[in-house]
């Protein structure tokens, strides 16, 4: 009887361990998870963007593949806050996360990259980019943001920067600084619209 009990008692015991661990498991996952993802819009965030960049530029030379950068920056995003107050701020955010994940497929990936700014790298040629970037300005543009019973209007300055992804695409940070230049310079022709760069310098 002691040793049936003592039997039961060990499996009794190994059950637990065992899901004590599936559970710790689980955790584990999710908090990798979370920690990909940014908590507001549920976007993937800058650092796990920049890592899928770094590890696709990695990959072998005769995987080569066509890629696009979107740099998108919510335009004159601080009178919004001014206006309305931060929470019509996030709530702009929020429904610009969600047009998002709505229009991109599964192949891109879309990122919250700082305060007001989104990061798209879409598996596009040029002007396959250049067609997605203009569905994206028009479709914000066009979007009736609602918060609090009232309807915001928002729109997007974009900027844009093609390249082969194990050639060019291999500078990560000159990559971003030149998106970045781009959406800039979208910026200083008016806002509301898409410029692009050359990741090749001018003589």
């Amino acid at each position: 009887t002691s040793r049936h009990e003592l039997d039961m008692l060990n499996q009794s015991l190994q059950q637990r361990v065992e899901e004590a661990t599936a559970g710790l498991r689980d955790a584990n996952l999710k908090l990798e998870e979370l920690a990909k993802v940014d908590h507001l819009t549920q976007l993937a965030n800058r650092r796990h963007f920049e890592d899928t960049m770094i590890t696709l530029a990695s990959r072998r030379e005769n995987d080569s593949q066509q890629v696009c950068l979107l740099l998108l920056d919510i335009d004159q995003f601080k009178v919004i806050n001014d206006q309305y107050g931060h929470a019509a701020g996030d709530a702009v955010l929020i429904q610009i996360g969600q047009i998002l994940q709505h229009k991109l497929r599964n192949t891109d990936i879309a990122a919250r990259y700082a305060g007001d700014e989104f990061v798209v790298l879409l598996r596009a040629d040029l002007e396959s980019g250049r067609q997605h970037a203009k569905k994206l300005r028009q479709t914000i543009d066009e979007h009736c943001f609602s918060y609090d019973g009232k309807s915001l209007h928002a729109t997007v300055s974009i900027g844009l920067v093609s390249c082969e992804i194990n050639e060019e695409c291999r500078g990560i940070e000159d990559v971003l600084r030149r998106v970045d230049d781009a959406m800039y310079e979208a910026k200083h022709l008016g806002r509301n619209r898409i410029a692009e760069a050359s990741l090749i310098a001018a003589d």
